[in-house]
């Protein structure tokens, strides 16, 4: 027995096992099953490409892989890094200073700073 029949002898047991009606309509329907998945093992077989085709492809693709441009990097992109570290920078202090310049004007003024109840 191949292993296909094998297989599809567990599949048909597998499905008779969890069918748990056991009215013909049921049944007719599961034989119906394994039937059509018989067929459909029968009639697709697996498919090995031919040498000449792997060949031709493994010859396409090595290429294509040759053609592929290379990676250029810019020397002057450490300078516009080292901007934006800068600039980043800059823009955290900012927040800082306020919050500082806001507790120093209440300590200074003895009162604190907010907006007016109404």
């Amino acid at each position: 027995m191949t292993k296909t029949r094998v297989e599809v002898d567990q599949i048909r047991k597998d499905l008779e096992e969890s069918c748990s009606s056991d009215s013909p309509a049921d049944r007719e329907t599961l034989e119906s099953l394994v039937r059509l998945g018989e067929e459909a093992r029968n009639v697709i077989a697996p498919v090995r490409p031919g040498a000449e085709f792997r060949q031709h492809l493994r010859d396409e693709l090595l290429g294509v892989v040759r053609q592929r441009p290379t990676l250029v990097v810019a020397s002057g992109s450490d300078n516009r890094r080292w901007a934006y570290i800068v600039g980043a920078t800059l823009g955290s202090l900012v927040p800082l200073f306020g919050v500082v310049a806001y507790l120093l004007r209440s300590r200074l003024t003895g009162k604190p700073q907010h907006a007016p109840s109404q």
